[in-house]
Order: C-alpha cells, then sequence, then structure tokens
C-alpha cells in the first residue's frame, strides 16, 4: 500500500478464510498474489470492477479448491464472466 491505495493483495492473504463473497473496486491494483483465496471452499462470488486501464495480474492457484466459485470481471464498462 503506497499512499492509503491498495495495489495488491499478498500471498495467502485469504486462504482457507470463511469469505462468502468479495466485491474488489480499486483502480490502483494491479496485483494478487500465490493462492490468495485458496481453499476458501465457502467463497461464491467474486466481483472485481476497474475503469482505468491497469491489468490486474492474477498468479498462480488464487482461486486453487474454491469449487462454489463464480468470477465477474467488470473492465471499462464490459463484463466478462467466467466460471470455475
Amino acid at each position: 500500500m503506497k499512499n492509503n491505495i491498495l495495489e495488491g493483495i499478498e500471498n495467502n492473504a485469504f486462504n482457507n478464510t470463511g469469505l462468502l463473497s468479495l466485491t474488489i473496486i480499486e483502480q490502483q491494483l494491479t496485483h494478487i498474489g500465490n493462492e490468495c483465496f485458496s481453499n476458501s471452499t465457502n467463497l461464491t462470488s467474486v466481483t472485481m470492477s476497474t475503469s482505468n486501464n491497469k491489468v490486474c495480474t492474477l498468479d498462480n492457484e488464487v482461486f486453487k479448491n474454491c469449487i462454489n466459485l463464480f468470477v465477474s470481471l467488470v473492465v471499462l464498462s464490459t463484463c466478462i464472466y467466467l466460471i470455475f
């Protein structure tokens, strides 16, 4: 975090948690680390949104074993749905 702006989420940050859903609305987020949300089997929904031209990279196995997960990526008013 620089100047109170979240730029990345570290490796294993939410690994094996009881999270049910997550919404990430961050114009400066550029990186989500290895296994960040892995083994969060209760996680059913992740929505990521950005309104700029930056790309957010996802490292290895970010959503590993998230067996109930639906991911929505919203980029510049275009919605892309991925089902894991």
